[in-house]
């Protein structure tokens, strides 16, 4: 199966004061350019020939295949360290361009109460692998409507984390009354 590789950079700063933010991207290509193009001159033979028609095909296959943002600066260790969590997933290779917005979905389910009754509300977390919005990765929406006499509106949450998404859409559901339905069907 698949190998690996390790690389640490060293950047003098000189004087210069953190914070610091640094960008890496991981960038994959199956068959270097060179080494391909090396094998055109004997394209009079038929396997060197089928051989570069299948690079130049699949040459667009080069991919971002992750990114990796956040740091912290930790005096224990010395220096800026890469924030664990913020490696891809191993879903997110599916991905083959940003503009296919590829999710995860997360499903909850929390009750409402309120003196007309109890509520449920079902909760769905896209976990982005690249969101527009970079400090983003997490969107919550809830399945109903609330505050519906008045101007009403589903509930969401954004984050940088599952749990951020989530508590803030349970705030939402929290902050109005439920108004739809089944609250008037109790009432009946």
């Amino acid at each position: 199966m698949g190998g690996g590789h390790r690389i640490r950079y060293s950047v003098a700063i000189g004087a210069a004061q953190g914070p610091f933010r640094v960008d890496v991207e991981l960038w994959y290509q199956p068959i270097g350019y060179r080494w391909a193009n090396n094998l055109k001159p004997y394209n009079s033979a038929r396997e060197p020939r089928r051989f570069t028609g299948y690079f130049e095909a699949m040459a667009t296959g080069t991919a971002e295949m992750g990114r990796v943002r956040p740091l912290s600066y930790s005096r224990r260790l010395g220096g800026y360290t890469i924030d664990r969590g913020a490696f891809m997933k191993e879903w997110g290779f599916a991905q083959t361009s940003p503009a296919q917005e590829l999710a995860l979905l997360h499903f909850f389910s929390v009750k409402k109460l309120q003196a007309s009754g109890e509520i449920e509300f079902r909760i769905t977390v896209k976990e982005y692998v690249t969101p527009k919005e970079p400090t983003m990765h997490f969107f919550a929406q809830a399945d109903k409507e609330i505050n519906q006499n008045t101007a009403p509106f589903k509930p969401v949450g954004w984050g940088k984390t599952l749990l951020d998404a989530l508590a803030e859409c349970i705030r939402s559901i929290n902050r109005f009354p439920y108004e739809g339905d089944e609250v008037k069907s109790a009432q009946a």
